[in-house]
């Protein structure tokens, strides 16, 4: 098990690099894109972004891995905020 940081960068997601974060982006993207004038709500996105599939992730052979994944958030804060308020 090893500590926090053991566990923090054994993580998938950690060797992966950018292609995760690219793969968060675009999903998130597309979460802006069925929902731009309100948003989903304050504090919803890790409900929402599992359910929603970018298929520009989706048809990515390096990205593809992370479709449909979890997240806990957008990574960027410009996106977090737009993706839940509009």
């Amino acid at each position: 098990r090893g500590g926090i940081f053991a566990q923090a960068f054994s993580s998938s997601r950690w060797t992966s690099g950018l292609a995760t974060r690219k793969a968060i982006w675009l999903t998130t993207l597309e979460i802006v894109r069925l929902n731009p004038w309100f948003g989903t709500g304050a504090g919803t996105f890790t409900w929402v972004y599992p359910a929603t599939i970018s298929e520009l992730v989706r048809n990515d052979e390096k990205l593809a891995p992370w479709s449909g994944s979890w997240t806990n958030a957008a990574h960027q804060e410009v996106l977090q905020v737009w993706s839940e308020l509009g």
